[in-house]
């Protein structure tokens, strides 16, 4: 894979309606890209009878999944049920064949380390690379 495209690139159209899962996925084909990077708040569903139609429909494009990126909650304690969200996520990652997991969202992830860890640890069991994404919160001039 050499040039992929993320849902977040069009969040606005996403939270508006105007941009479907299945549109951008047939228009990052149209444009010849080679992948996707999905966000887990783009995505209409995590059961599996909606991924296994995603997988189809990657398939059907010829894309893979570059990433799976999940917004982490601003908690400053990794508790059994971000536990249990973070582990399910990854595992549909794997099932995606996502090349990564990235974790989005803070913009100091110092409270964030153990979550990392738990992440990184599933991330070394099932050969999935983990990656953090730093956000500037600050505002721009």
């Amino acid at each position: 894979m050499r040039w992929a495209c993320s849902t977040q690139c069009f969040a606005s159209s996403f939270q508006s309606g105007q941009m479907s899962l299945a549109t951008f996925l047939a228009s990052v084909n149209v444009l010849g890209l080679d992948g996707v990077e999905l966000a887990c708040e783009h995505l209409p569903s995590l059961q599996q009878e909606f991924l296994s139609d995603l997988t189809k429909q990657l398939t059907g494009h010829d894309l893979a999944v570059a990433a799976l990126s999940w917004t982490a909650p601003s908690v400053t304690e990794l508790t059994e049920q971000v536990r249990t969200m973070l582990e399910r996520l990854m595992r549909i990652a794997r099932q995606l064949n996502a090349h990564t997991f990235c974790l989005l969202g803070a913009s100091d992830w110092r409270p964030f380390r153990p979550l990392i860890a738990f992440a990184n640890e599933f991330g070394e069991r099932w050969d999935l690379p983990v990656a953090v994404s730093l956000v500037n919160r600050a505002k721009r001039p």
